[in-house]
């Protein structure tokens, strides 16, 4: 296939990277670079229903960082990483549970503000968020954001005209008032750290819960 980004690999090509190279996501530069700026779990347990957990703190993303650290093309090329990793691991969850898997995409919003929704924010996400809907329109069986403010609610409602339908009626967002025990509800405590109810003392990686 052609790659999805200018001067990249095409999906084919990453994903026998991971397949055939045994590969982790953070091995790609690009990737790394990501996950220094935004807090992100690309897969983490599973779900009541045994899907995938993915977790994104959108708050505490450091937007500086962000645009001085990732031009267009590596954010780009992350995300294709991303979901070329996230992809092949249905894929064998799916085999292994002998039926088609999805995966479940969690959001957590506190602490978004002004620099969040900049309009430079929006001019890079366009692309990122069309990715998935273009070319990967199954990987994800709800996409949830909790603790969302009324300026996150309205840059939701900037992107939203991008999303097909099928993408929009999987997104669920939920108010701070609405959030208190919401990822207890997608996945047991052994699944999600203390923050959120979990039982968990440490994330992937040594990070406290």
């Amino acid at each position: 296939g052609r790659p999805l980004v200018r001067g990249g690999r095409s999906p084919d090509e990453v994903r026998a990277w991971y397949r055939d190279g045994g590969h982790a996501p953070a091995e790609c530069p690009d990737v790394a670079r990501l996950w220094s700026v935004l807090p992100f779990l690309l897969e983490h347990r599973k779900s009541h229903g045994g899907e995938p957990l993915a977790f994104a703190s959108l708050g505490l993303s450091d937007m500086e960082a962000f645009f001085s650290s990732l031009t267009q093309a590596q954010w780009s090329n992350a995300n294709l990483y991303g979901l070329e990793y996230l992809l092949l691991r249905l894929d064998q969850e799916s085999l292994a549970q002998g039926r088609l898997v999805t995966a479940v995409q969690l959001f957590d919003c506190h602490g978004i503000g002004l620099q969040h929704v900049m309009p430079r924010v929006f001019r890079r996400l366009k692309d990122a968020v069309q990715l998935p809907d273009r070319y990967y329109p199954e990987l994800f069986s709800q996409i949830v954001a909790f603790n969302i403010l009324p300026i996150a609610v309205r840059a939701y409602e900037l992107i939203r005209p991008l999303l097909s339908k099928a993408i929009q009626e999987r997104i669920r967002l939920a108010t701070p008032a609405r959030s208190e025990g919401l990822p207890l509800s997608l996945a047991p405590p052994s699944s999600l750290p203390a923050c959120y109810g979990g039982s968990l003392a440490q994330l992937p990686g040594g990070g406290a819960a």
